[in-house]
């Protein structure tokens, strides 16, 4: 048996909306053969749900960046922020017009939304909800707007950088930071469920620490910070799932010798 652990969005999903059903189709068949389906995103557990539909959305879900693990509905751990540095974020937001949206294992809470570049793709329809940030009293993944490159965007990302206990990513094409709690990330909550032993799968920079601790690391795509970690790379497109076939066929080859 295998253990696939796939990233969600520009890994197997390309619009930030659907997965097409040819890739949900063979994901499918693998786990008819006996192998394990794993999804690890920075997604909330609320917004992988209609994503991966009924039938995936069932397995394991490592979700906000390792923030929080789901299995068969249910939240079998998490990680919040510390308060303090929570409240220390908040402040740096309020006072610099910065747009943040929030997460707890469920709900979430916004200021500023329609700076959110990912936004449209929170789905309502759950049984989640958007609360006020008062209410947001476990807050597990934090996604600040900073804007491109211009003077106010760098300086709060100085600023946020002072913060002690969290881990930050920049993603440049968002102008977005995201923030976990230090230590906290895909591969340390992965670990913590499977011990370590997977092939993964993912396309951005909150893949990196995954692929550091896969048996074999794919990358979908040309995110340059990622190649030095990925010992495959798969162009997205047309004919798609079946250069994804291809490697995971490989992989079962290679590694189950």
């Amino acid at each position: 048996m295998m253990r696939f652990i796939f990233d969600i969005d520009g890994t197997i999903a390309f619009d930030g909306l659907t997965i097409e059903e040819s890739i949900k189709d063979l994901l499918l068949e693998y786990v008819k053969l006996g192998h394990e389906i794993v999804f690890a995103s920075a997604r909330s557990y609320r917004d992988c749900l209609k994503i991966l539909g009924d039938q995936l959305n069932k397995h394991c879900l490592v979700t906000l960046n390792g923030g929080a693990i789901y299995r068969q509905g249910e939240c079998l751990q998490s990680y919040p922020l510390d308060v303090e540095t929570f409240q220390n974020l908040l402040e740096i937001c309020h006072d610099n017009e910065l747009a943040y949206f929030v997460d707890d294992p469920l709900n979430f809470s916004t200021y500023l939304s329609n700076k959110i570049p990912f936004i449209h793709s929170v789905d309502r329809t759950t049984s989640s909800k958007e609360i006020s940030i008062e209410e947001m009293l476990h807050p597990v993944k934090m996604v600040i707007f900073v804007g491109d490159d211009s003077n106010d965007g760098l300086d709060a990302i100085k600023s946020l950088q002072q913060i002690s206990k969290v881990d930050l990513a920049y993603h440049e094409h968002e102008g977005c930071l995201y923030i976990n709690p230090l230590g906290v990330n895909k591969a340390t909550s992965l670990k913590e469920v499977f011990g370590g032993e997977y092939v993964a799968f993912g396309n951005d920079q909150n893949d990196i620490a995954m692929f550091q601790s896969a048996r074999k690391a794919i990358q979908i795509g040309n995110f340059k910070p990622l190649m030095a970690f990925a010992d495959q790379i798969i162009e997205p497109g047309p004919g798609f799932s079946q250069r994804l076939k291809q490697v995971l066929d490989q992989s079962i080859e290679e590694l189950m010798e």
